[in-house]
């Protein structure tokens, strides 16, 4: 039970009493009277006083302690709302804020999850690390793990771990995140746990896909341009240089585009162009590769290709799908075309002298009145 202070008029009446008492007696010795005090009261005036300055101790000590008990009830407040506040900010964010141990065993995980993976909080926290993310992702996880626990016990520093996890969503697909984790430790420094901080980035990385793609296909019919097809020819030259097998480059140029063009404008020949593309595609293997490098200008490069005479027969139906009429835009279209072929090793070992010589014949066939398909060895000394 706590004292309370006593109050100040109680303190000055005892105060003047002792010094009153203590006077008359002084005053008595002085004038030659001994003191006829009786025993019992100035023992009883010593013990009141002795009680009265231990029940200001006392009341100083309570007041000491009311301080230091209002303090922590105000201490522990604080610290509620902030855990509190710290609660919502985690409820409510939309990045998805998880704690696991070194187990990799969630041991929180907030609701934010349902928005991204589709399991709510309870569902989630029942998942292991292979459950709620590809196998990938799993294993760059534990590793970390494993790594981290080496650290602990040697007692070592180790970085955050920051990279791309993909989660699995209830429906099986992924979701990819960018995914930060940091140690968590007490006040004390004891290591307590690990925490994690999960962020969508999926729009990004389509984003990024989109640019990737754009940046080595076609933009009207989606073929690959340019730059893909040298990167695929470089590694099917290495593959046949390893193996000792064939390939073959194509050139293939549009003869009558350019009037078609300019008679039913750019739209029309854009769709002739898609159309074109569609069944030069139909014609291949999914191992070929059929690129748009310049206006009405494709290349093809079959990888492998048994001899020449296989070569020539894909240019030669390619030619002949693209002697048949089109049907564009209401308008009845006629276009031929004019390829030229060169094989590896035969006719060129290097990415540069096989698109040479096959535009060479390609050429070729067109100084020889177009519509033809000509292999390089067969051009005029």
């Amino acid at each position: 039970m706590l004292l309370h202070w006593p109050s100040p008029l109680s303190t000055f009446v005892l105060i003047s009493v002792v010094i009153s008492l203590a006077g008359g007696v002084a005053l008595a010795g002085t004038l030659g009277e001994p003191p006829e005090v009786p025993k019992w009261l100035s023992y009883g005036l010593m013990l009141s006083l002795l009680a009265w300055v231990a029940l200001i101790y006392l009341g100083w000590r309570n007041r000491r302690l009311c301080r230091a008990l209002r303090a922590s009830q105000l201490a522990e407040r604080d610290m509620r709302a902030s855990e509190e506040r710290h609660r919502l900010l985690a409820d409510n964010a939309t990045d998805v804020i998880w704690t696991i141990d070194l187990m990799g065993n969630l041991t929180y995980i907030s609701p934010s999850v349902e928005r991204l993976r589709g399991f709510c909080p309870e569902e989630a926290m029942q998942q292991s690390l292979e459950q709620s993310m590809n196998a990938d992702s799993a294993r760059q996880l534990r590793h970390y793990l494993q790594r981290f626990q080496t650290a602990l016990q040697q007692d070592e520093g180790i970085e955050d771990f920051r990279g791309e996890l993909a989660l699995t969503r209830r429906d099986g697909s992924h979701v990819w995140t960018e995914a930060t984790v940091s140690q968590m430790r007490s006040h004390h420094g004891v290591f307590i746990g690990l925490i994690g901080v999960s962020r969508d980035v999926t729009a990004r990385r389509e984003a990024e896909a989109r640019i990737y793609h754009m940046a080595r296909h076609d933009g009207l019919t989606d073929l690959p341009n340019r730059a893909l097809y040298s990167d695929r020819l470089r590694q099917a030259l290495a593959y046949a240089t390893r193996h000792q097998t064939r390939l073959a480059v194509l050139f293939l140029d549009l003869d009558r585009f350019k009037p078609i063009n300019d008679t039913f404008g750019h739209d029309v020949g854009d769709l002739l162009l898609k159309a074109v593309a569609s069944r030069l595609r139909a014609c291949l293997r999914a191992e070929d590769t059929l690129a748009r490098v310049g206006g009405d200008e494709f290349l093809v490069l079959l990888s492998p290709v048994l001899d020449r005479q296989g070569a020539l027969d894909v240019a030669a139906k390619l030619h002949d799908v693209l002697t048949e009429p089109f049907d564009v835009a209401g308008q009845r279209l006629e276009i031929s075309s004019s390829i030229g072929v060169a094989l590896f090793p035969e006719h060129g070992r290097t990415e540069r002298e096989l698109y040479k010589h096959a535009d060479q014949a390609m050429y070729n066939a067109k100084k020889r009145g177009r519509s033809e398909v000509r292999m390089y060895q067969d051009l005029p000394a």
